[in-house]
């Protein structure tokens, strides 16, 4: 089992990020990179967000919610580098997938039931 990511339901700059890395199915470091960079731009370059943020507990949100985005992230490379190296069978391997894949579940069954009622 893998996750699909569907591109269709982004607008904008972000759907048009994806795409283009979706035309060599691969995410390069630089695209990677460039995905984190312009998800933190999005916090700190909107005048009205950055005016809402400061003093509010929206900023201390913010804050955690972008720290806990690159620590999810890294913690993933980890593993997946960690897996890699235990030359797990192709059982393991499906189940740690699995696994990951339930976690980012819920991180996106989050998202659904907060920030997209918005």
């Amino acid at each position: 089992m893998a996750l699909e990511f569907d591109v269709s339901v982004l607008t904008g700059s972000l759907k048009k990020k994806w795409q283009d890395i979706d035309k060599d199915e691969t995410v390069s470091p630089v695209e990677f990179q460039s995905l984190r960079d312009e998800a933190d731009k999005r916090f700190t370059a909107t005048p009205a967000l950055a005016s809402i943020r400061a003093g509010a507990q929206l900023d201390e949100a913010l804050a955690t919610f972008q720290q806990a985005a690159d620590e999810l992230s890294e913690a993933m490379q980890r593993a997946a580098l960690a897996a890699r190296r235990l030359k797990m069978s192709e059982a393991d391997r499906g189940s740690l997938k699995e696994g990951m894949e339930y976690q980012l579940s819920y991180v996106i069954a989050a998202y659904k039931t907060s920030v997209e009622r918005l």
